[in-house]
């Protein structure tokens, strides 16, 4: 049994704009190719991401740019700075952006949809915004559920968004068979883990024991002067000496994994998210004093994430969950980890998305 694959909107911007080179897609596309599987897209999330790189990283940006200029062409003096065409950048940006977003993918398109029974879910969820689009997200999948029952494909949605697993009245009115079909799944990892290659011996124990945990922690230790941006916004350009008066790891686990045959170099692979808690203080020299002046608008309204945690002598401090990508080759015959790499870490926030 075959089917396809589709991503909601909260994945996509957990993988990002080059979404294309994340390890977890990569590794789902690998697995499509292998399995005969086809990495699927609804018009309604296209939309809703092309709409999410227009508007909230392309314009903020630009935005931003055009403040910064026209500060600094305020100032007496100083030599008038002219900006390109921004707008026909944007424009290339975008066509190039919905040129990657529809390349790798087959296109699910929204069906006519029972506006009585639209308004019955509506009503009976007390929402009008989010939960249309996701019960027309949902309406595409059973219908293609439907389309495609008698070649024994099933669709899968991969979502953090609860509602496709917990809302019964969505399941209302349609065949147990057709909905046998469906199945929704919490993340990339989580359709892997179970659909992927397996390893018989490879679980989070052994992962837990034989992951080196020292090198995920040099990466993180490596430049702490990035981390206290995350403490406070007094930090935000903070460009000084940092010494770390404290470093531990309180504690470190796997939360999900996968294993795959890389189709590159035919040589069998672990990806792990591994969730460390470090226990960090900083010392910082003691003249010195932030210029809360140098701040950007969007730097202090990014500040409201900010732990703003410090200790009694009022050395900044941090005490997070951070989420690491953790991979390595394995050596099937002696049961070992051969080669181990830290693909990224995430320090805030990382349950938003990666929940």
């Amino acid at each position: 049994m075959t089917g396809f694959i589709v991503l909601d909107t909260n994945i996509y911007r957990q993988l990002g704009i080059k979404f294309f080179e994340h390890i977890d897609y990569v590794n789902l596309s690998n697995f499509c190719y292998a399995s005969g599987y086809e990495m699927s897209i609804s018009d309604i999330v296209a939309i809703e991401f092309k709409y999410y790189f227009s508007k909230e990283i392309l314009n903020e940006r630009i935005d931003r740019l055009k403040q910064i200029v026209r500060s600094l062409n305020t100032i007496p003096y100083f030599k008038d700075i002219k900006l390109p065409n921004l707008e026909t950048k944007k424009r290339n940006a975008l066509s190039e952006f919905e040129s990657k977003l529809n390349s790798p993918h087959f296109k699910i398109k929204s069906k006519k949809t029972d506006a009585i029974k639209l308004t019955e879910f509506l009503v009976e969820n007390k929402s009008s915004k989010d939960y249309t689009r996701d019960y027309l997200i949902w309406n595409s999948l059973v219908a293609v559920a439907q389309e495609r029952y008698n070649y024994g494909d099933k669709v899968c949605l991969i979502s953090n968004d609860n509602i496709f697993k917990e809302n019964q009245f969505l399941r209302k009115g349609i065949e147990k068979k057709i909905l046998d079909r469906i199945e929704i799944y919490n993340s990339i990892s989580d359709f892997l883990f179970i659909n992927g290659f397996k390893i018989d011996f490879i679980d989070k124990q052994y992962l837990e024991e034989k992951i080196n945990y020292q090198q995920i922690i040099k990466d993180l230790f490596e430049r702490p002067v990035d981390i206290l941006s995350y403490v406070s916004t007094e930090f935000w350009h903070y460009t000084g000496k940092v010494k770390l008066l404290r470093k531990e790891i309180e504690f470190k686990r796997v939360d999900k994994f996968y294993t795959y045959i890389d189709p590159e170099d035919k040589q069998y692979k672990f990806l792990a998210h591994v969730i460390c808690k470090p226990l960090l203080t900083f010392g910082l020299p003691a003249n010195y004093k932030p210029d809360l002046s140098k701040l950007k608008d969007w730097e202090i309204e990014h500040g409201v994430l900010s732990t703003n945690t410090f200790d009694v002598s009022g050395h900044p401090i941090y005490e997070q969950e951070v989420l690491f990508l953790v991979g390595g080759v394995i050596d099937i015959e002696n049961k070992s980890i051969l080669k181990q790499e830290v693909y990224d870490f995430f320090l805030d926030y990382y349950q938003d998305v990666y929940a």
